[in-house]
């Protein structure tokens, strides 16, 4: 009863509260009468004070008792679009959406609420206690988000019809992110695939910040599920939205299907799953047909009793299953858009991302399509309107795939040496320095995994290429191309003989110019760059180039620490100056002590001198007055 009369009391003051906020008429400006701005923000104030009262009282005292108060969270839904004085009405509408929020995380259950008809079946009193509750609540989670989807829908227009009121800009930002809050918190609950309906068009919003949001909010969802449910969903979605616009969208709406889990996903194990069922369950029946006893009984009980738990293992497994179901279904969609883009829009915006897409989950595409991907990548490499940053791009994903399972593959990527061999001179300091990591990570694949299958005089142009575009980047690009070399030096004893300068030399002489590495001659060449880098003005770049030059010696003063044998990649994010700091820092000169005792100087500081007392002589023989002072 005190319950009760509380929520009468509260349900009273929330309405009074409406009425006030609405008509104003205690602050009602009578026409003509002067009031100064003094005034008009004291009356805001004052006004915004009873609203925060009066979402405060209500969103405490649901939390205090969810199930008996369920009233008050209907309360504080409907304050989310209801008028209000304009000149609080933005705030009290942002004040009450922040405070459903997080009532709503706080009380919303970890599973989905399933309501079946009981018919004229009695129920206990908790029971429909609960069921009363739990409607309520999806009551008010459906109205809030429907208030929310309101504002939000201001992003999915077109660029020409975007709102101009920054104010209701910054409203709907805010009613986006309490959107995919909920779905961040929530993504089993129900209504999850509604806010994903409502939130995945805005990937390709002309709105910046609300793209960002939502591109944060599905990569979230997509590292978090363990289903797999909610990412299939999430995924049909934008296979939908990509299609629907015939590919014309912004980058973020393929750059998220990169965090989905699919990294142990394999596309055949279903097949292989069912056939070993079938072995199983033959090997079973083999067993119970023979019917006669023999010394061996017991063997082959135990083995059938082995059988039966593996095969009931294997039937309930069913969640498992139902996992892998859910994500297999969401790489083969999303590898329908790769190669829908790669095939039919391949000048589309979308071609990096979808190439970085590729060399990523490489390892779950079926063996039988890597030579028409292969295939594919040479024809756009041949159309040459690539940028420097997709055909690095390309190439990485060319050799992820052939030093995964593509190796047992009779393919030569010689049109993939060639191209990566003369992008590696666009490289400079200014535009294109950020990609040095891709074009590192090729190498890596390219010469380091596969140092069975590249070439002699492949390894020597690298090398040699590498320790040349040492000179011409920053020092933590210097420093990632001296790391990759001397991964090579240790893998490739070829290498001596471009750190020796009295080896033999071949026939021909070595041209830099040349496109293919094959031909470059670079075998009667040698690594002088090395020379200059040990100069350098980074010293580890210095030490590691002094290092190379003595042929990696394990110990003594030019070996090298365990911080300058990490990967290139590795290496080049750790001395990157992108924080604006130098790494290792630099030390400030030394302070020079002035001595106390003044040192006899047979030399004068100072000569005081008249200029017009200095006569000079017209002509002057200088030498022939030094050798007469001789």
């Amino acid at each position: 009863e005190e319950g009760e009369g509380e929520e009468e009391e509260e349900g009273k003051g929330g309405e009074s509260g409406e009425e006030s906020g609405g008509e104003v008429d205690d602050h009602k400006v009578v026409p003509g009468e002067e009031v100064s701005v003094v005034e008009l923000y004291a009356r805001r104030k004052e006004l915004l004070r009873e609203k925060k009262l009066l979402i405060g009282s209500l969103a405490s005292a649901f939390l205090e008792e969810p199930e008996e108060r369920i009233l008050n969270l209907e309360k504080l839904v409907k304050l989310v679009d209801a008028p209000q004085a304009e000149s609080v009405q933005m705030s009290v509408q942002r004040l009450a959406a922040a405070s459903v929020l997080e009532c709503l995380k706080d009380v919303t259950p970890g599973y989905r609420i399933f309501h079946q008809d009981t018919g004229e079946q009695r129920l206990k009193k908790e029971t429909l206690r609960l069921q009363k509750y739990e409607s309520g609540l999806l009551k008010s989670y459906k109205s809030y988000l429907l208030k929310l989807e309101k504002l939000v829908n201001i992003f999915k227009v077109g660029k020409k019809s975007q709102p101009k009121d920054p104010l209701v800009v910054k409203q709907g930002e805010f009613f986006l992110s309490c959107m995919c809050t909920l779905l961040v918190e929530h993504p089993h609950f129900n209504y999850a695939n509604n806010i994903l309906h409502a939130i995945t068009p805005i990937l390709d919003s002309g709105h910046p910040d609300a793209r960002r949001c939502v591109k944060q909010t599905i990569e979230k969802i997509f590292k978090g599920d363990m289903r797999g449910e909610i990412s299939l969903e999430a995924t049909r979605l934008i296979n939908h939205l990509v299609k629907s616009r015939k590919h014309n969208v912004k980058v973020e709406v393929v750059d998220v299907l990169r965090s989905l889990r699919i990294k142990d996903v394999n596309l055949d194990k279903e097949k292989e799953a069912e056939i070993e069922m079938k072995k199983k369950e033959a090997r079973r029946q083999k067993l119970l047909e023979k019917n006669h006893i023999s010394r061996q009984e017991k063997k082959r009980k135990k083995r059938l009793e082995q059988l039966n738990k593996e095969l009931l293992e294997a039937k309930g497994e069913e969640g498992k299953k139902v996992k892998e179901k859910f994500f297999t279904e969401a790489t083969k969609i999303v590898f329908t858009i790769y190669f829908r883009v790669l095939k039919s829009f391949p000048r589309s915006n979308l071609m990096g991302s979808v190439l970085e897409g590729v060399a990523k989950f490489a390892h779950v595409i079926n063996v039988e399509f890597f030579s028409d991907l292969i295939s594919v990548f040479q024809s756009l490499l041949a159309a040459d309107f690539l940028s420097n940053r997709d055909s690095l791009l390309l190439v990485s994903a060319v050799f992820t795939i052939l030093s995964g399972q593509g190796e047992a593959l009779n393919i030569d990527p010689a049109s993939f040496y060639t191209h990566l061999y003369n992008i590696l001179f666009t490289m400079e300091p200014f535009r294109s320095h950020d990609d040095l990591p891709l074009a590192l990570e090729s190498l890596t694949n390219m010469i380091i995994k596969r140092r069975k299958r590249v070439s002699k005089a492949r390894v020597l142009a690298f090398s040699k290429r590498l320790g040349t575009l040492s000179l011409q980047v920053l020092h933590n690009g210097a420093i990632g191309c001296l790391s990759l070399l001397r991964e090579i030096v240790n893998t490739h004893t070829v290498t001596a003989q471009l750190l020796d300068s009295q080896h033999e030399v071949g026939s021909g002489v070595f041209d830099a110019s040349i496109e293919n590495p094959e031909h470059c001659s670079a075998s009667n060449t040698t690594s002088w760059e090395l020379t200059l880098l040990r100069r350098h003005y980074h010293p580890p770049t210095a030490k590691l180039a002094g290092h190379i030059s003595t042929q990696c010696p394990s110990s003594g003063e030019l070996a090298i620490s365990q911080e300058l044998k990490k990967p290139a990649a590795e290496i080049f994010s750790d001395f990157s100056m992108d924080e604006m700091s130098f790494n290792p820092a630099i030390k400030p000169p030394a302070s020079i002590k002035k001595s106390s005792k003044k040192q006899p100087s047979s030399t004068p500081t100072s000569i005081n001198i008249n200029m017009e007392d200095i006569k000079l002589c017209d002509n002057v023989d200088f030498h022939a007055a030094a050798v007469k002072q001789q």
